[in-house]
């Protein structure tokens, strides 16, 4: 949802213009997505449902606050986060809030992201200690002790207004300290930022396909399931993608060949873009049996495949096992995970999908030149 959209700009300017049918295309068009980001900020399928209501009504009614109606999908964001975090206070009224404060995403990811829940909290701690005496009290006292801006003013002897302008810059330098500290972190330990959780939402990984299609042996890569379908775990989506790529990476670095496999119609582009930008041989054509092995000789030798849905590429994993190639499979909730060495559980026909985690491999080989 960080793209600036052409289309989203004519429909927000139609329904403006009071057409009901432009703001329910703009609800199709980002309904799943504003669901699946609800949902991972919240952890509950029917909070998400009634969060997803709650952000197009209040879209609706404020599209005319919208200033620039291109950016219609980070304004549908903010809207969506904002309220997220208005729903955990009222769920969860006695927990601090200082965490959902600094925490909350702007237009772009930050170090910040990267950390879990326990590193957030201990980052938090560490860099209170780095503030200013009269900063640092203020966010105690308004975040720890509970206390109102009246009662701080009281407390200190000072003007509202002082407590206020204190707490703002207290914040402000609060996650500044933050993202600093994370920023030497990674640098020291050379360690590459997590793929964005709401990347993965807005691709469609997290989809799976129906209840009664689902292969037992996919259930543990499965987080749940709503309305008959099943929902990947993306963490365990994320740490498929990263093993897959630093084991892609190793083969780049020792000058092997990858193959690229998909054979989708809809995403023969995708293959051909992805695997021509890192200089890697592809298919994308209907496989035929025997062409792995041809395409091993004419190049020298294959070091690894990438292959898109296991199920459909069967002949290609057949190939590969018989060669000793291995294998990396986005295998989707109907597929067998035994079918491939280095699994990505996801959803294997949007193309948006297949687009991401191709980029993903690509990127890996293509940062050894760099």
């Amino acid at each position: 949802m960080y793209r600036t959209d052409e289309p989203d700009k004519e429909l927000v300017q139609q329904a403006l213009a009071n057409s009901m049918w432009a703001f329910e295309c703009l609800v199709e068009r980002y309904q799943s997505v504003v669901c699946g980001m609800a949902y991972h900020q919240l952890g509950n399928f029917a909070d998400a449902q009634d969060i997803t209501q709650d952000v197009f009504l209040e879209a609706y009614q404020n599209l005319d606050c919208l200033q620039q109606p291109a950016k219609f999908a980070p304004w549908l964001r903010g809207i969506t986060l904002n309220l997220c975090r208005m729903w955990r206070r009222r769920r969860r009224p006695d927990a601090l809030s200082l965490e959902d404060e600094l925490n909350l995403p702007g237009s772009e990811p930050t170090p910040l992201d990267t950390l879990t829940d326990k590193e957030f909290r201990d980052s938090v701690a560490q860099a209170i200690g780095a503030l200013p005496e009269n900063n640092r009290l203020v966010i105690i006292l308004y975040y720890f002790n509970e206390m109102s801006y009246k009662e701080i003013s009281q407390f200190l002897d000072v003007p509202l207004t002082t407590v206020e302008g204190r707490l703002h810059r207290a914040k402000r330098q609060l996650r500044k300290e933050m993202i600093d500290m994370v920023e030497q972190t990674l640098t020291h330990q050379k360690i590459e930022p997590k793929i964005q959780t709401e990347t993965l939402l807005e691709s469609g990984l997290h989809f799976g396909h129906q209840t009664s299609r689902g292969n037992p042996k996919m259930a543990a890569y499965i987080f749940a399931e709503r309305n008959g379908i099943q929902i990947f775990d993306l963490k365990k989506t994320r740490e498929g993608i990263k093993k897959a790529q630093r084991f892609a990476k190793g083969v780049a670095q020792k000058g092997g060949k990858i193959l690229f496999i998909c054979t989708k119609q809809h995403a023969q582009s995708v293959i051909d873009k992805q695997a021509q930008r890192c200089e890697m041989p592809y298919i994308n054509e209907p496989y035929q049996r025997g062409k792995l092995t041809e395409i091993a000789q004419q190049i020298g030798g294959l070091h690894a495949v990438v292959i898109v849905d296991v199920s459909r590429e069967s002949a290609a994993v057949d190939e590969a096992r018989a060669l000793g190639v291995p294998i990396i499979g986005l295998v989707d909730s109907d597929g067998d995970p035994s079918r491939a060495d280095y699994v990505i559980p996801g959803n294997d026909d949007a193309c948006r999908a297949i687009e991401l985690v191709c980029s993903q491999i690509a990127d890996a080989v293509l940062s050894v030149s760099i």
